[in-house]
């Protein structure tokens, strides 16, 4: 019975609520982050929303006081590009799903990107503007993966160069010693033959009573 009771809250609850979830508008903004690896790169930010009556959306920058991007006045598709964004902004789509597209991106353009859109309420006769959440754009000046492969590069070269100088140097120790041993083969039996001829006591008193 009690467990009937919670559900019966419950399904309440939920009747009440939902006419205040479809009077909320909806703005929506993606993706979450961009990473970019290099320089000039293009960057994509999907700005999106359920409201109607809707005059302009913005893209600003969020940690450079509120720096515009670009605004876009969506009954006539009118662009207005900020300063520095003249040549490289555009914006495709159609209300209210609109994408815009960043081009030749630099460091310098590393920052929180947000979309404001602003419509005009005719129960209350004001304006009023929604935004969404950011979208963090970074722009490196060169890929990390290139700074570890440039690493394993020198790290190879190092090793080859170290490698080739430890054969150098062992194959002249090998050479010398061939060298030596042969050197000791060659011209060691006769200096010994001969001192021993001189040595041999019987050698010598042949020579003795054939001198006699």
């Amino acid at each position: 019975m009690e467990t009937l009771q919670w559900t019966c809250l419950l399904g309440l609850l939920s009747i009440q609520a939902a006419p205040c979830q479809s009077e909320n508008p909806v703005v929506s903004q993606n993706p979450g982050a961009i990473s970019l690896t290099k320089v000039n790169s293009m960057a994509e930010i999907r700005c999106n929303s359920s409201l109607s009556s809707l005059l302009g959306l913005t893209l600003l920058r969020r940690y450079s006081r509120d720096r515009q991007v670009v605004y876009l006045s969506v009954p006539n598709m009118k662009l207005t590009a900020g300063w520095s964004y003249e040549h490289r902004v555009s914006v495709t789509g159609k209300c209210c799903d609109f994408t815009i597209h960043l081009s030749q991106l630099t460091v310098d353009d590393t920052d929180g990107y947000y979309c404001r859109w602003t419509r005009f309420d005719a129960r209350t006769k004001e304006m009023m503007t929604l935004q969404s959440e950011e979208t963090i754009i970074i722009v490196r000046e060169r890929d990390p993966r290139d700074d570890c492969s440039h690493n394993i590069t020198v790290k190879s070269i190092l090793f080859i160069l170290g490698l080739s100088l430890l054969v150098i140097v062992m194959s002249i120790i090998i050479g010398t010693v061939v060298w030596y041993c042969t050197r000791i083969n060659v011209y060691g039996p006769a200096k010994v033959h001969r001192h021993r001829q001189w040595l041999c006591p019987l050698h010598s008193d042949r020579q003795r009573n054939g001198s006699t």
